[in-house]
Order: C-alpha cells, then structure tokens, then sequence
C-alpha cells in the first residue's frame, strides 16, 4: 500500500517539476543567452581597446626612435599625429614628447604646449 502511496507522490513531485521547468523555461535561456552576450561583447571591447594601445605603443615608439636619431622635425610630426588620434594615455604622452622636440627649436611654443598639458582636465 505504501508503494501505491510513493509512486503516487513521486508522480506528483514529477508533475511539479515540469510544470515548473515549463514555466521558468524561457527566463532561464533568455538569462544564460544575456550572460553569455554579455560576456562576448566585453570580451571584443577588451580585444579591441588592447589592439589600439599596441598600435598606438609600436606609433609612440616609432616616434621616439626619430627623436633619438636626432629627426627632430620628422619626431615632432610623428607625435603631434599621435596626440590626435591615441587613446588617452599615449595622447598625453605624445604631447609631452612632441612639446620636448620643440624644445631645441622654439622654446615659446614649447612652453606654450606644456602649459596646455598641464591645464588639460580631461
């Protein structure tokens, strides 16, 4: 008699559960669909944002190899075309370089260019 009560009961509890899994099917792929979207779009953006630093590095480094050639005018238009185009670190970076190459030269605009960094807030 009590097997005919547990095989009862477990048809119950089998029948709750897939009434259950019917019910929280779709929120359950569509939060596994999200997570894994997300997780995929942040993982471009992280590829993409480390691909234009190390462009930007090989460009910044480029640059300062002219300046240590003593290519002062080639350096200073490899920097200055940096700073416009870098993200943010290697912008001020090359603004940085690019005021020391006007150093030798003119020492007005190079104080100038300093200046300017120095009150960039962004």
């Amino acid at each position: 008699m009590s097997d005919i009560f547990r095989e009862v009961d477990e048809d119950v509890r089998r029948e709750k559960a897939a009434n259950l899994w019917k019910r929280y099917q779709t929120p359950v792929f569509a939060t596994a669909f999200i997570i894994v979207a997300a997780t995929a779009a942040l993982s471009y953006l992280e590829s993409n944002r480390v691909k234009t630093a190390e462009a930007a590095n090989v460009r910044f480094e480029s640059a300062a190899t002219l300046a240590r050639q003593g290519k002062r005018e080639e350096a200073l238009a490899a920097f200055e075309a940096l700073a416009k185009d870098a993200p943010k670190g290697y912008a001020t970076l090359a603004r940085l370089r690019a005021a020391e190459q006007l150093e030798g030269g003119d020492k007005v605009k190079a104080l100038a260019a300093y200046d300017a960094i120095a009150e960039d807030k962004g």
